[in-house]
């Protein structure tokens, strides 16, 4: 997939799974975070993107705090359809609270509590103690909402 593609054009060009999975598969966090756009594009305007679960959930563990994001997001909308492979990524959320930047501690915080699975629980509930004593108030917040879910 081209670098170039941005903005409404992810919505006009036509999705191609293998460039695609190509592009999530590489080493190129430019080509990673293109092929992100593209998927949740597509994410918004309503097609099943689940099919590429396998290749985005990685990500997550991605240093690259953009790649992160947009693969909780995709988490977090495709959890329902990967129980099983949803409850692989505890461990990276879990690690990712403990991150450095407060933004990244309160996306962990948010994904976490997102996913609406029982088993989340048990991996939950000692981030949120943390989180709502953390000294950033985006932190507290999302641990805060995230006890009222």
């Amino acid at each position: 997939m081209p670098a170039y593609i941005s903005g409404a054009a992810f919505f006009i060009t036509p999705f191609d799974t293998v460039i695609v999975r190509e592009d999530l598969l590489s080493q190129d966090e430019a080509r990673q975070l293109s092929a992100l756009h593209h998927i949740l594009a597509f994410m918004t305007a309503g097609k099943d993107m689940s099919r590429l679960f396998n290749e985005v959930a990685p990500l997550t563990s991605s240093a690259n705090v953009q790649i992160k994001r947009l693969s909780y997001l995709y988490v977090m909308q495709n959890s329902q359809q990967h129980v099983e492979k949803a409850i692989l990524q505890a461990g990276t959320f879990v690690k990712d609270t403990l991150h450095d930047s407060p933004f990244v501690r309160g996306a962990a915080l948010r994904t976490m509590t997102s996913l609406e699975m029982s088993v989340m629980v048990d991996f939950v509930n000692a981030p949120l103690r943390r989180g709502v004593k953390d000294d950033c108030s985006y932190v507290r917040h999302a641990a805060v909402i995230g006890i009222l879910k």
